[in-house]
């Protein structure tokens, strides 16, 4: 008698055989995958979890949970990762947004609002063909004693999204800052390729350019910017053999090796940065548990003027440290 597989079935067998593996998101990662072969939600999964399965379906998701029981990440499987509020495509060749990294959009989009109120925090894709928006609904900075100056029209924003990979903080800030536009660069082709594609998809492209290259190296002559945001590659290089089979095995090396002690970016973004940010501009970044202390004397040392202020991700680690410099130079 052939043997009756159902969701529920498949997803008990599932579970145990990821936590022998030792996959840190067992239940979760079996859910999503069982439901992308059904081609369901999480929750309509559960919804339909002891009826039969036929072979189709057995086949289709025996193929993914296979992948994921080499230590394939789920994002790459599933060809996307949801990051704050919009879905972006990932692949090998980038790397998968982290939530810890939404503590970046949170602070960049504090340093800049949207005037009037009811219009702040909401995403622009529903007004992506409606006329520029007026005078009277211009981005303007926060009202902190360091904030930059106000823009003097719309579209005055630019903002600067240095080692992009998918874009994914870059054209976050986009979609809730309407009249704000962006640079994306990194030195993969591939992971520049993957931004584009996101920025077409979340209908941004006409406020988006991208440039190959290291670091600031390709940015246009004379280009300046309001803020500038980075999660750079921050790991040490020695730490890298340790990682987690799922990170060091698939993850883009380039996008996770920070050098001797996971600094060596963070050194040359803080080093050059204000040459390319406008008076009362913000630096933005992200770097790896125990190193914000480091980022912080770094941007103290290379940002004359400017308090930088540590920030921690959702786990109450230190993160992210953020710096504006002075409204006015003497």
């Amino acid at each position: 008698m052939t043997e009756r597989w159902t969701p529920r079935k498949i997803l008990d067998w599932a579970v145990a055989d990821f936590t022998k593996r030792g996959i840190e998101s067992p239940r979760v990662d079996a859910e999503c995958l069982i439901a992308e072969g059904l081609n369901k939600s999480r929750v309509e999964l559960y919804l339909d979890l002891d009826r039969p399965l036929n072979e189709d379906e057995r086949a289709r998701i025996r193929a993914l949970v296979e992948r994921r029981r080499r230590h394939e990440p789920v994002a790459y499987i599933l060809g996307h990762r949801d990051f704050y509020k919009a879905r972006f495509k990932v692949g090998p060749g980038v790397l998968i947004p982290r939530p810890d990294t939404e503590i970046v959009v949170e602070e960049a989009l504090r340093r800049l609002i949207v005037s009037p109120p009811e219009h702040r925090g909401e995403a622009e894709r529903a007004r992506l063909t409606e006329p520029a928006p007026s005078k009277e609904m211009e981005l303007t900075f926060d009202s902190a004693p360091d904030a930059p100056l106000e823009p003097s029209s719309v579209g005055d924003i630019r903002i600067l999204d240095l080692c992009a990979g998918s874009g994914a903080i870059g054209l976050s800030i986009l979609l809730e800052r309407p009249n704000a536009r962006a640079v994306l660069t990194d030195l993969s082709a591939e992971a520049l390729a993957i931004a584009r594609e996101n920025a077409e998809a979340l209908g941004l492209m006409e406020r988006v350019e991208f440039y190959q290259g290291d670091l600031f190296e390709p940015i246009p002559t004379g280009m300046d910017f309001d803020l500038i945001v980075s999660n750079p590659p921050y790991i040490p290089a020695g730490e890298l053999a340790g990682l987690a089979p799922d990170i060091r095995d698939f993850e883009p090396r380039l996008a996770l090796d920070g050098g001797d002690d996971g600094l060596d970016l963070h050194r040359r973004i803080a080093e050059e940065a204000a040459r390319f940010l406008k008076p009362g501009g913000s630096l933005i970044v992200e770097g790896g548990a125990g190193q914000a202390a480091e980022i912080q004397a770094l941007h103290r040392a290379h940002l004359e003027g400017a308090e930088p202020k540590i920030l921690r991700d959702y786990g109450g680690i230190e993160r992210v440290v953020s710096s504006t410099l002075p409204r006015h130079t003497a």
